[in-house]
């Protein structure tokens, strides 16, 4: 049987079904946290999460990484992003589109070419995994 936070576990009427007995490392760190309620809204998302996470979910990806590894060492146009990475049209694009959405990479026409650079934004996050000026695994660490 389930009860509120507040019947067992000394929380106050905050509306949180737990057990009637918790493993006790738990209750102490949840009684140490000022209850359940304090726990809660200390790990409530920061308004920029949105943005962070596209951010995230663009370097999830490891076609992204390439295209990303290759703008730190010069701006590049689409023809020349396709040959190196052998992408078709729609997936380059569709990857480009990701980047460009969590404002990875910076768009400019020169004449009849798209050019693709690194923001500051993606230079900063590429900065983060470099290591000896290459990106390296942190599988390794």
């Amino acid at each position: 049987m389930s009860r509120k936070a507040g019947e067992g576990i000394n929380q106050g009427d905050c509306g949180y079904c737990l057990p009637e007995a918790l493993p006790r490392e738990v209750q102490r760190c949840i009684d140490e946290s000022g209850g359940i309620g304090a726990l809660v809204e200390r790990s409530s998302l920061p308004d920029d999460f949105p943005d962070l996470l596209r951010i995230l979910k663009a370097l999830s990806d490891d076609l992204r990484w390439q295209i990303l590894a290759l703008l730190t060492q010069c701006p590049m146009c689409a023809c020349v992003l396709k040959s190196v990475t052998g992408m078709s049209d729609s997936r380059l694009s569709y990857h480009l589109n990701i980047l460009k959405k969590a404002q990875l990479v910076d768009v400019r026409k020169s004449g009849s070419f798209i050019i693709y650079t690194l923001s500051d934004r993606g230079r900063s996050w590429i900065e983060t995994f470099l290591v000896n000026g290459e990106l390296s695994s942190l599988a390794d660490e």
